[in-house]
């Protein structure tokens, strides 16, 4: 009766695997192609899933896709009220080998906020310039490098365990680190920089004037330089540390 029963949840299971996955289970990425689409004006990426995030600072909007031919009928890349969304809709991705990953290489003329949810990795090939640019990551696993020119930064890391590298310049920065990744802005030269962190990983900042540091938990802050100003709050086991040169 045991083997009966196991034998019926089994079949069960293989007819449910089956319908979630669909058609795109059964068929491999392809051979490696570059789509261009069209994209309406937009200053917001939302960017999800596995995918590969490459941007360049234009005077035009420019997106081009490279995955397998197999794949890019289910990627999503639509724009709509200023925000780009691009997204894998591809099922069954865990049957799938990605030794070459799927990669959107966007050409954009502005960018104020970048939303960074999944395993996608973020680079950029130049510096992007803005008045004020804003990172949120939810629940994102890859590594996100951005070398910026902005009047305001602000990075606020929600939850997942992102590696994120800055460079570049600001005036006003603010970084507010609630997970277990770390924020290396170690070569962002701000100003003043505000940074608040509750999470166990380290974070690093630059700031000649102004840095007000507080920390809630273990993780450590470090800075870079003396900044003219330092204001510490500190309500757990983590330290503000200097960074040896």
């Amino acid at each position: 009766m045991k083997r009966k029963t196991h034998q019926f949840l089994k079949a069960i299971f293989i007819v449910f695997l089956f319908n979630s996955c669909q058609k795109d289970c059964f068929f491999a990425t392809g051979q490696e192609t570059i789509e261009e689409r069209s994209v309406e004006d937009f200053y917001h990426i939302q960017l999800w899933d596995n995918i590969d995030l490459e941007l360049t600072f234009d005077t035009i909007n420019k997106l081009q896709l490279v995955a397998g031919e197999n794949l890019l009928d289910n990627i999503e890349t639509t724009s709509e009220n200023g925000v780009l969304k691009i997204s894998n809709q591809n099922r069954c991705n865990w049957l799938r080998s990605y030794s070459k990953p799927i990669r959107v290489e966007l050409r954009l003329k502005r960018i104020s906020e970048l939303e960074v949810h999944g395993t996608g990795n973020v680079v950029c090939t130049n510096t992007l310039k803005a008045d004020s640019l804003m990172l949120n990551i939810w629940d994102a696993a890859g590594k996100i490098e951005l070398n910026i020119d902005t009047k305001k930064s602000t990075i606020r890391y929600h939850i997942g365990i992102a590696e994120v590298y800055y460079s570049g310049k600001t005036r006003l920065s603010y970084v507010s680190s609630n997970s277990f990744g770390p924020v290396d802005a170690r070569n962002l030269k701000s100003e003043q920089t505000y940074i608040s962190t509750i999470g166990s990983n380290n974070n690093y900042v630059w700031a000649t004037e102004i840095l007000e540091a507080t920390i809630g938990a273990s993780g450590n802050i470090y800075y870079k330089e003396n900044p003219r100003i330092l204001r510490i709050f500190i309500n757990g086991s983590g330290e503000v540390k200097q960074i040896e040169l």
